[in-house]
């Protein structure tokens, strides 16, 4: 009997030792969280151990379980979560689920909205607290943290995946959309190429018939090179390494050339084309001739392209007042009364690979790249272009430049060089120049075309065969070097500067000239800073051959 007596108190005391340390661990919890309640699970009771006063107005103090989740869940959170939460929650779920293998289950739901319309996030779980002698739970801790700010995190980091998600799908499908167009606009060049060159190969009697077929090549040609360049280009600028180029440049001559390069498809579709540019107080500026050109032959020629025949296109040029000691503020407007842009479009013009999608311009071949690339280059050039555009009325581009002024010692310098056509062609006569072009094809191409001015043409095949040559040469032997660039043994780099070293009598004074497919202006930067006069890029132009020629030679 006393033996009895003695094992029940100390079955007492032990099970209130076990209280008084889960007091104790949901003491600590309270600090964690800021509502914890010790439930009863044989008796479907439960008791606060610490909870918000307005739950208490409403759940008072122990009541039953079952009763108490319900009222609570009607009561605090919101009606789109009160299945989970007591689904979760249920005693007999926790009588079937908790386990010494499964301590603990838990859930997520929000609450109503508070007086600012805000609605918090609550984490709350049911952790096993004591077990039966057969291992069924017995009791258990409630608890609840708001875990709102991690929630709107969570939120805020998958928002930023969809946006990116969408971002990247939509990228690909405008480069899937690209490459479909791409596909179609390089192989109709191609194809008239191709199809041009078997013509002219079995009409080879026919002058008239086979120089019909040639001018088309020929315009085939520039339109395939144009499609390559754009897209070369394009990646250029996305991966970081377009640079410029600073030179002197005259902006009235830039725009003469200008209008001199469009003037064929303006006349072509008998267009009126005025130019404006008596508001230019400083027309020599300092800067990169080549991508400006590009900019605004980018805009001219789409203003000739969606005009209609007969249409009217404008190019003014004003200089403004810069906040800039010796640099000036340029705008170039471009205006036309073409067909315009929808508003829609005009949105995302300077997208990469853009191209407005209906029958008013789907038979006008593009790339879809060229305004994102004249944007691109006018920003990395400290400007921008902005657009104004109406659906049948017309298109107003300004683009806007800010470039350093360029001292002018003699602004008569270029009329005192001008000479004749024919006298300049005939001092090209007898003149000698090394052409350096490891591509047997390539360099049959230039040895014809460099000889039909009356030039004498001797060839090396890479840049160590060159350096040779040039070293063995008697002074002023050769006048002039047209230089690849990429070639086997020794390239055109190193041999210009190898040939710039030597301590032959013409070895600094000779032009060397790049004649190379590298076209991009970091490729003009390194020919000049390995020792070349000028850069000429293939498919060689003829006229700016013939330019070259007449400059060094004549």
């Amino acid at each position: 009997m006393i033996q009895e007596t003695t094992d029940r108190v100390q079955k007492v005391n032990i099970h209130n030792q076990e209280l008084r340390r889960a007091s104790a661990i949901i003491g600590s919890l309270s600090s964690m969280f800021f509502a914890t309640y010790y439930i009863n699970l044989e008796k479907d009771t439960f008791r606060p151990v610490t909870q918000k006063e307005a739950v208490e107005n409403v759940l008072g103090d122990e009541r039953n379980y079952t009763q108490g989740i319900k009222l609570y869940a009607e009561s605090f959170i919101c009606p789109e979560d009160h299945e989970t939460y007591l689904k979760c929650f249920d005693r007999q779920n926790l009588l079937d689920t908790l386990c010494k293998e499964q301590s603990f289950v838990a859930t997520e739901y929000r609450m109503l909205p508070d007086a600012q319309n805000k609605r918090a996030w609550i984490r709350a779980s049911v952790v096993l607290a004591e077990t039966a002698e057969d291992g069924s739970p017995k009791r258990a801790v409630y608890v609840a943290q708001d875990v709102t700010e991690s929630k709107q995190k969570e939120e805020r980091e998958q928002q930023a995946l969809r946006e990116a998600c969408e971002a990247a799908n939509h990228a690909n499908e405008a480069k899937s959309e690209f490459m479909s167009r791409m596909s179609h606009d390089i192989r109709t060049p191609m194809n008239a190429i191709i199809g041009m060159t078997a013509i002219a190969e079995k009409y080879l009697d026919d002058k008239e018939r086979v120089a019909d077929c040639l001018n088309k090549i020929t315009v085939s040609s520039k339109h395939l090179l144009s499609l390559i360049n754009e897209v070369l280009d394009m990646s250029k600028i996305e991966s970081g390494k377009i640079e410029l180029v600073e030179e002197e440049v005259n902006l009235a001559d830039l725009i003469d050339n200008l209008v001199t390069m469009i003037r064929p498809v303006i006349q072509e579709k008998n267009h009126s084309l005025a130019v404006d540019i008596a508001n230019v107080e400083h027309e020599n500026v300092i800067g990169d001739s080549v991508r400006m050109q590009q900019i605004f032959m980018n805009i001219l020629s789409n203003a000739a392209k969606y005009t209609l025949d007969g249409g009217k296109i404008e190019l003014n040029v004003v200089e403004r007042p810069s906040g800039i000691q010796g640099y000036g503020s340029y705008e170039f407007m471009f205006r036309d009364n073409g067909i315009g842009m929808s508003k829609e479009f005009l949105e995302k013009l300077f997208e990469p690979f853009s191209r407005e999608a209906n029958s008013r311009v789907n038979k006008i071949e593009g790339t879809g790249l060229g305004m994102a690339i004249a944007r691109n280059i006018a920003r990395i050039m400290n400007g921008d272009i902005v657009v104004e555009s109406t659906l049948g009325k017309g298109t107003t581009f300004v683009v806007t430049l800010s470039f350093k002024l360029a001292d002018v010692t003699d602004p008569n310098a270029k009329k005192k060089e001008a000479q004749s056509q024919t006298d300049y062609e005939t001092a090209l006569v007898g003149r000698r120049v090394l052409l350096v072009e490891d591509n047997a094809l390539n360099r049959e191409i230039a040895e014809e075309v460099i000889a039909q001015t009356g030039v004498i043409v001797e060839s090396a095949a890479d840049g160590k065969e060159a350096l040779e040559m040039f070293e063995k040469s008697p002074a002023q032997y050769y006048d002039m070097i047209f230089m690849d660039i990429q070639m086997p043994v020794m390239n055109g780099y190193d041999a210009t500067t190898a040939i710039r070293a030597l301590e032959h009598e013409d070895a600094v004074s000779i032009p060397i000239i790049a004649m190379t497919a590298n076209a991009f202006a970091e490729d003009i930067r390194m020919s000049r800073k390995a020792g070349m006069n000028e850069h000429l890029t293939k498919p060689l132009d003829m006229e700016q051959l013939m330019q070259c020629l007449r400059k060094w030679l004549a």
